[in-house]
Order: structure tokens, then C-alpha cells, then sequence
């Protein structure tokens, strides 16, 4: 229960709850809220509430009027009634905001939630303004309503000019992720750009009130002079440092007050300069890095003696440090020595000093000086080797009143070609057991196994041996790719191999059709891939078996150093097929049936031949291949005692003597493609002279009845 009465002497122009919440009824007027204590009802307060029409709307101007982007301001607007009597409730006031540039600011109303929320005197609500980019906008604040005399609308406005800028900061030096002010190295007598960007706009409406100042706390240590530049909202200062010590710089921008801005806002920042005596010298090879693998240089390469390319120029930065570990900015006027361990390697662009890449075009476009590192510049002669580049800074210096030594440090480097993959070709036979290796040879020593297709082929790359072990998944083909993770290779096909998985797809029986009974023959079996390539796979892999279909016709036996081969003898006569089957994994395919006819020595009767001179014989041939299934072809020892037809094998007697007959059977052997002989036989044939005729004559004796 509340401890007070509260009561409105006109509740047509307001009522008030027992709470004290006051509420107007919508007409104009004035009453008087009273709160009295229940039981001291002569102690009371009183409040008078006038509802006024709204005749005029102001923003509040005496306040900043420029924000930083991202940032927020808060303007106070004021409504009045007649009379100048201010609102001091206005939030419910359904006014309109506009901008004439969204893309500069946004506008979010925020309505007043309590009556302690901060507002400025002589005003009742606020406008939240948001700066989203670089300008000038204006704002405007409007209210419209029916008059109260019906003659018409009524309608009120007010307008301001708002401006959004970015923050002043460094473009030169960057303020590093461990500080909140940029510091500038430099080695006594060095010069440097320092260049600011950003900071308040000049006003809009006055822009010859903007100003920029520049203020070096210690003067004597380091001068600055101001560089015109043409990019507005620029600024740069080329400071000389004088002598060794530390030093702040700070730059202020913003606009003069003025009637049309009385609240400007000003902007500053610091630079920490630090003229330092050099403490330290780093060397570091600076080669084209690959980029976007999945996997970055590591910084174990960089490290030690470093791999880079023998045919490419080598940029070698070169740092100074501090007593203090801080990186120089310029110490180009040092004295800096080289030397280069092996020159029939390569050479050096400088023997005193160091290079600063050339950045003319940039440094007039900008207007200033950027900043650069340091470099050493090593053109090799396309050789592989080891060489070591030493620089020596001496500090003693004209500049360094009572230094003394020097500092050093020496690059070791490993010039090396392109990455090259060996074999470029690997055929793979498709067997669990199966593997193959590659060699992954020069380059950094730091690689990517790229493979194509991980479904045909599975890889581990071994970085101690540069090895990849390639195991088989399925039939197919894919390409294997070596990437040097720290070098940018030129030839990217030498680090490629194409890995092509193999199985057997047909199975080839080559082989003699005939073979003499108790003779032996060649049977070779060849294999063929998908790719209709041949195959020699290891016989640790497969199982390759002969088999006749007549066992007691012919048997097979195999050699066990030549997978591949097998003997084949004729066991009986007749005639049978042979079949060659391999066998791996799960698969087994068969080739075609070869026939095998186990044939009778061949013969030739009689078996001695007697001639006189002029005589012709033509002997008879038992067993063999038979004719029509092979060539006979015939020979005699001696030409001079008797001559033969090759193809009859008629003989013909020349003079006396003796000689020996061959009558030879041809095949073909298909493993050899060429002639093979398959039975032979000799008899002996005679040429004498006839010393005379002798007649024989049967005696016969018949019985007559």
C-alpha cells in the first residue's frame, strides 16, 4: 500500500494512479498533482502538468557533431509549445528522421525509457546516429499534425549536418599486435616516411578551419619534415634520427570551432621513434614460397641450411637488431660487408651494403616513401651444391661516437633442382601382397603426396628416406604428384608419376601343336591387362597351371625359376588340348584350348640305299606329324655323291661314295614365331659301279594232276 494520496484537480487534462504514474487524457490544459501522507495529510507536494501543443523542434548543435566510423552519437533533440515553453516528456511525439546519405550514417530512434535516463537540459528525447562510412550527411527532424483550428497541418522541422571519418592512425609503421603504439627503428643518420591516415574531414561548411599539427617531444633527437602529399586525409613526416635515444611523435587533426561547428572534435596519434645502435644481424633466404596447400612450409625448413632452387634468383633479407630484440627500420647506411663461401656457384649483386627493391612507381603514386626490407641478391649458375653467404656490420660509425665491433651472420643454403619423381611409370599388378615404391629425389626435402584418385591406389610418403609405398585398391588409373611444400618449382610435370593398376584380363597359351611320343616341347604363357599390355608379375602373386584334357596323352611340368613356362611330353599317341588357368586374389581366368597331337617318330625305309651312278630312289616315310599337318624337307650330307629333291626326297646317284639322307618334319613354334623341327630320322645311301649282271631266278615246282 502506498504511503501517499495522490490526486489530479483536473483529471480531463491528466489523471495519476496511486502510484504517482501521470498519464494525460489527449486534450491541452494545465492541472496540479498533489501527493499527500496518509497520515500527515498537511505534508504534501504538488506538480503542475501543462500539455502544450508542439510549435517548434530543435536539434542540439553545441555538442560533437563528427564521429569516428563504427562509432555512435547521441543528439539531443527539443520540442516546444507556445510561449518557448519546453517538453520536458517528448518521446511518444511520433516525429520523422531523414538522411540525405544513408550510406554514411544510420538512424535508430531511441525512446526514452524512465525520467533518469541522461538528457541534456532543455531537451526530451534523443536521435542515436551511427557512422557507417567516410562523409558528410545531413539529418533532418520533422513533425507534422492537424492544426487546432482545422485550418490546416501544421508542420515543423529542424536540420544538422553531421560528418563520419576514420580513426587516425599509423599506414606507416603498423602498430604491432603485442603494442597500442607504432614504434620506428632507426640507425643513426637514417631517414624514414611516417605516414598517417584518417582523423576528422575539414568541415563541410568552413573547410579552411581544418588543421594538422605535428609535435616531436624531443626535438634535438630527430627531425621531421612534413611531405606534401595530393590523397586527402593523408599525412607524412620524413624523419632524420640525430643522434642515439627514444622520442614520441604526435600527430593532431581536426577543425578550428566555429559558428557552424562549436564543438569540433580532435583527433591524435603517437609514434614512438627509437634511434638505436645495431645489436644483432639475421640473414634469411627469402625464395617464392607455394601457396594454398593444405600444408605450409615448416619452419623447420627455414632453418639450418636452407634448400633453394639452383636456377632462380635468390632474394636474402636482411634484419637488424637491437640491444633490446627491436627490428630496424631503415639502416641502410650502415656498413655492411658480404662474402660468398664457393662463387663457382653463384654470385652476389653487392659486396658493401645492401639492395632496396625499387618501389618508384609505387612511392609517386602513394607520395611517400614505403617502406622496404633490406635484401641480398644471389643469382646461382644452375649448379647443386652447398654454399654460405656472411655478412659483417661493423659498428663503429661516424654516427656511433665510441662504438666499437662488429656483428655477423652467415646464411647456409643447399642449392637443389626441381622435385623429380622416379619412376615416372608404374604399372601395378592388383594384389593385396603387391607394392611398388617411388623415389622422391631433390627439391627441399619437405613434400605433399597429391594423389589422384585414393580409390585405385592407397601411398605413405616416408620423409627419411623419400620414399612413397604405393599398395594397390582396385583396377584403374591415377597420377601421383610430389608438391615442395617450400620450394615454387618451374617443371611440375618431373615431380608427376602415372600409377596404372593392372589385373589379368586375358591369358595367352603359346605352344607347338604336336610334339613326338616321348619327345618334349616349349609351352610359354603370356599375360595381358586391361590395356592390352603384357604382364611379368612376380609368382609370388599368382599361380599359373597347365592342364591337359587327355592326362595320359601328354604330361607338364613346370619351372620353378620361370613362373611362366612349362615342358610339355608326349606320353601317348593321340591328340588332346592343353588349357592355361591363372589364379589370383579371388579372380581366375582361362585362355583359350590349345590341341596337342602326340604323333609317331617319323621313319624312313629301308634304311639303306644302294645306287649305281645315274640311279634315282625315292624312299618311303612311316609315322611323323603327317604331311598334311607339317613340311617335310630333306638333305644329304655330301652334295657330290648324290643330290636330293628337298620337297620329294628323290635321290639321285652322282658318283661313287657314300652320304647320309635326313628327312626332317617342320612346325611352328608360336612362342618363337620361327621353325621348329618335330621329328627327324637318316639312312644311309650308297653309290657304287656295276661290275656286272647276275640273274636270279626262282625255282618253282608245280604239282600237275
Amino acid at each position: 500500500m502506498s504511503s501517499f494520496v495522490w490526486a489530479s484537480k483536473n483529471t480531463s487534462v491528466a489523471t495519476v494512479t496511486q502510484n504517482g504514474l501521470a498519464k494525460t487524457m489527449g486534450i491541452l490544459g494545465e492541472t496540479e498533482v498533489t501527493a499527500a501522507m496518509n497520515r500527515a495529510s498537511h505534508n504534501r507536494g504538488r506538480a503542475e502538468i501543462i500539455v502544450l501543443p508542439v510549435v517548434g523542434v530543435e536539434i542540439f548543435k553545441d555538442q560533437p557533431l563528427e564521429v569516428e566510423i563504427g562509432s555512435r552519437l547521441l543528439l539531443p533533440l527539443s520540442f516546444w509549445g507556445p510561449g518557448q515553453r519546453r517538453f520536458t516528456m517528448c518521446h511518444l511525439i511520433p516525429y520523422a528522421t531523414s538522411l540525405g546519405d544513408r550510406s554514411i550514417f544510420a538512424t535508430e530512434n531511441q525512446p526514452l525509457t524512465s525520467v533518469e535516463d541522461p538528457i541534456a537540459e532543455n531537451t526530451c528525447t534523443w536521435i542515436n546516429v551511427s557512422g557507417l562510412a567516410v562523409g558528410f550527411s545531413r539529418l533532418t527532424v520533422s513533425y507534422s499534425y492537424p492544426s487546432l483550428t482545422g485550418t490546416g497541418i501544421v508542420k515543423i522541422s529542424d536540420s544538422i549536418t553531421l560528418a563520419a571519418y576514420e580513426p587516425l592512425q599509423t599506414v606507416q609503421p603498423l602498430v604491432s599486435s603485442d603494442s597500442t603504439t607504432a614504434t620506428v627503428v632507426l640507425s643513426v643518420g637514417a631517414s624514414y616516411d611516417i605516414v598517417w591516415s584518417g582523423g576528422p574531414q575539414p568541415w563541410v561548411l568552413r573547410p579552411e578551419s581544418h588543421f594538422h599539427m605535428v609535435n616531436v617531444k624531443d626535438a634535438n633527437l630527430v627531425e621531421a619534415d612534413e611531405r606534401k602529399v595530393a590523397s586527402g586525409g593523408i599525412y607524412v613526416y620524413r624523419i632524420v634520427c640525430n643522434k642515439l635515444g627514444e622520442t614520441d611523435m604526435t600527430l593532431k587533426v581536426g577543425n578550428k570551432q566555429s559558428p557552424v561547428l562549436k564543438t569540433p572534435v580532435e583527433a591524435q596519434s603517437t609514434v614512438k621513434v627509437v634511434c638505436a645502435e645495431p645489436d644483432r644481424l639475421q640473414l634469411e633466404a627469402n625464395p617464392e614460397r607455394p601457396q594454398g596447400y593444405s600444408t605450409p612450409c615448416p619452419l623447420l625448413a627455414k632453418t639450418g641450411r636452407v634448400s633453394v632452387l639452383c636456377y632462380e634468383e635468390l632474394p636474402i633479407n636482411v634484419t637488424v637488431f637491437d640491444s633490446e630484440g627491436r627490428k630496424f627500420d631503415n639502416f641502410s647506411n650502415l656498413d655492411i660487408s658480404w662474402t660468398i663461401s664457393d662463387d663457382g656457384l653463384g654470385t652476389l649483386a653487392k659486396d658493401k651494403g645492401v639492395i632496396l627493391p625499387s618501389q618508384e612507381d609505387t612511392n609517386e603514386r602513394l607520395g611517400y616513401r614505403l617502406a622496404v626490407a633490406a635484401q641480398q641478391m644471389l643469382t646461382p649458375v644452375e649448379k647443386i651444391g652447398s654454399v654460405d653467404v656472411g655478412a659483417t656490420l661493423k659498428k663503429t660509425s661516424s654516427y656511433l661516437v665510441g662504438s666499437f665491433g662488429s656483428v655477423s651472420d652467415t646464411l647456409q643454403l643447399q642449392l637443389v633442382t626441381d622435385t623429380e619423381v622416379m619412376p615416372k611409370v608404374v604399372p601395378l599388378f592388383n594384389h593385396p601382397n603387391n607394392f611398388a615404391t617411388l623415389s622422391v629425389d631433390h627439391g627441399s626435402g619437405y613434400f605433399e603426396i597429391v594423389n589422384a584418385d585414393q580409390a585405385i591406389v592407397l601411398h605413405k610418403f616416408t620423409s627419411s628416406n623419400r620414399s612413397v609405398h604405393l599398395t594397390p585398391s582396385q583396377e584403374g588409373s591415377t597420377s601421383l604428384i610430389a608438391r615442395d611444400l617450400c620450394l615454387m618449382a618451374t617443371k611440375e610435370e618431373k615431380a608427376k608419376a602415372s600409377v596404372r593398376v593392372i589385373g589379368i584380363h586375358r591369358v595367352e597359351l603359346l605352344m607347338v601343336d604336336k610334339v613326338q611320343v616321348d619327345k618334349s616341347i616349349r609351352a610359354e604363357v603370356k599375360l595381358w591387362d586391361q590395356h592390352d599390355e603384357l604382364i611379368v608379375p612376380s609368382s609370388a602373386h599368382m599361380q599359373v597351371v597347365l592342364s591337359a584334357a587327355g592326362k595320359d596323352i601328354a604330361t607338364i611340368d613346370g619351372h620353378q625359376k620361370q613362373p611362366l613356362e612349362f615342358t610339355l611330353t608326349g606320353a601317348k599317341l593321340g591328340q588332346t588340348t592343353i588349357t592355361a588357368s591363372v589364379m589370383y586374389g579371388r579372380r581366375r581366368v582361362t585362355s583359350s584350348a590349345m590341341p596337342l597331337h602326340v604323333f609317331p617318330p617319323l621313319l624312313l625305309d629301308p634304311r639303306n640305299i644302294t645306287l649305281i651312278i645315274g640311279a634315282t630312289f625315292q624312299p618311303q616315310i612311316f609315322g611323323g606329324p603327317g604331311q598334311s599337318d607339317s613340311t617335310i624337307q630333306y638333305s644329304l650330307e655330301s652334295n657330290r655323291v648324290a643330290n636330293v629333291d628337298t620337297s620329294s626326297g628323290l635321290v639321285k646317284a652322282m658318283v661313287v661314295g657314300s652320304t647320309r639322307l635326313t628327312a626332317r618334319a617342320f612346325g611352328t613354334d608360336r612362342t618363337l614365331g620361327k621353325k621348329v623341327v618335330l621329328s627327324e630320322d637318316r639312312i644311309d645311301v650308297h653309290v657304287v659301279t656295276l661290275e656286272g649282271v647276275r640273274i636270279k631266278a626262282v625255282k618253282h615246282y608245280f604239282q600237275t594232276t
